[in-house]
This record gives C-alpha cells, sequence and structure tokens, in this order.
C-alpha cells in the first residue's frame, strides 16, 4: 500500500514496472504499443495477427471487429487524452490528425452552476463496451453476469439518488430585488436559516438600481419547497 505518501505521480512507480513492447492478455488478445498504422490500422493488426490486438500508438479511437474462417477477433486503438496542438507534437507540423480522446463518454458529461450531469451515462457507455467485448470473444456467462449486475446497480442507485436528493437537494436561486439596499442578503439569509437550510452566496452586484443575488442553497427538499412558497409572498422580491 501506499498509505501516507502524498504527491506522487505515475512516474514515481516506473522503476516498479517491467518494460516490454507487448503484452499478452491470453492467447487471443495481445496488448503493443504498435503494429500496423493508418487509418485502417486496427483492422490490419486483427487481420494479419491472427488475434484481437489492443494498440495506442496511431491516437486514433476505435474498435473494429474483423472477421474469417477462424472467427471474429477485435482491432481496437485507444485514442489519446493528450491535446493534439500541444508542443509535443509539434513534430506532425500542420497536418489534420485523425485522433480522439481515449475517455469513450466524455461528449456526454455536462456541468452548469451547480451539478455535474451525464457520468451514469458516460458509465454505462464504458460497461456496455466492456460487455460488448465479451460477447466479442465468447464469453457469454461474464456478458449475462455483468449485464444482470449492471441492470441491478442502475435500478438500486436510481432509488438511492432519488432519496440523496430529497435530503441533500441543491437549488441556485437568483434574486432581483425592488431596491438596492445591501440589508436584503442578510433578510434573505434569515429565512433560509429559518428552514434548517444552509445557503452559500455566489454573486452580489447591481443593476439598473435593483440589487441582485445569486444564492446556492442546500437541505431538504420538503424545506426548499416551503421556501419557495415563502418567498412568494415577499413583495420586496420583484424575481427570484
Amino acid at each position: 500500500t501506499f498509505e501516507g505518501v502524498f504527491g506522487t505521480s505515475l512516474r514515481d512507480y516506473f522503476p516498479m514496472w517491467q518494460p516490454c513492447w507487448s503484452f499478452w492478455v491470453n492467447e487471443d488478445t495481445c496488448i503493443k504499443h504498435r503494429w500496423k498504422g493508418g487509418w485502417t490500422g486496427g483492422r490490419n493488426n486483427a487481420a494479419l495477427s491472427g488475434v484481437s490486438m489492443i494498440t495506442g500508438h496511431t491516437h486514433v479511437l476505435s474498435s473494429i471487429p474483423f472477421n474469417d474462417y477462424n472467427g471474429t477477433r477485435w482491432g481496437v486503438q485507444t485514442g489519446t487524452l493528450a491535446d493534439p496542438m500541444g508542443q509535443q507534437f509539434a513534430y506532425t507540423e500542420d497536418t489534420p490528425k485523425d485522433w480522439n480522446s481515449g475517455f469513450i463518454g466524455a461528449g456526454v458529461i455536462f456541468k452548469d452552476n451547480i451539478s455535474v450531469n451525464g457520468l451514469t451515462t458516460a458509465a454505462v457507455i464504458w460497461v456496455s463496451a466492456a460487455i460488448g467485448m465479451a460477447i466479442g470473444t465468447n464469453n457469454y456467462l461474464l456478458a449475462i453476469i455483468s449485464s444482470l449486475l449492471t441492470i441491478f446497480v442502475l435500478w438500486l442507485f436510481h432509488y438511492l439518488e432519488d432519496y440523496m436528493d430529497k435530503v441533500h437537494h441543491n437549488k441556485q436561486y437568483s434574486f432581483v430585488f425592488a431596491d438596492s439596499e445591501f440589508d436584503n442578503v442578510a433578510f434573505i439569509e434569515g429565512i433560509i436559516k429559518s428552514h434548517h437550510l444552509e445557503s452559500f452566496r455566489v454573486q452580489v452586484n447591481k443593476h439598473d438600481g435593483n440589487l441582485l443575488l445569486m444564492l446556492k442553497v442546500t437541505g431538504h427538499k420538503k424545506n426548499i419547497a416551503k421556501l419557495d412558497r415563502e418567498f412568494l409572498a415577499i413583495a420586496r422580491i420583484k424575481s427570484f
């Protein structure tokens, strides 16, 4: 274990590694730095090697099946997380690069002001890809168990997520007041506290003679609903 070790990076563990250019997962699957390149590299790797081959040198992101009389095997290229425009790739000059992020699912993750959405969707994409590879390598039992386990976890966490959101709900308010008095801030924060909720000031400014206040409020969803009803009855709040 590395308990109590802080500030380490991947390079700190390089001395423990055994250098190699190829690693055989099993007799049917090989992980190799590179072999065939070009836009057909993945297919050529599977066709010419006679096994499923995973490579990363080309920075292309693809998974291509190849079928012949010996069955189905895969040519996988793992993409890259590096910036194609980085200085380390100056040798490519200004040629177009068919490079893609190695993190499939990144495109479905979105962040707004106070939350991140799409993490579960991205995780399911990864799991689906893994199940597909299990089926492609004839590991049907593993694929069935993984599918059932994934369905159970998604079902269970749906209810856990609803419960967590209920007891620890987040809501962002953008208040516009009828005047520009700063006392409005303390007034609103006092009301929030009276409902057993916590608040955090995101922004305070003034526009056209009106005080603008943005708050992040956290607490039980039921209390936040009561808070909304109270805010509706306050005349000095023009909108929220």
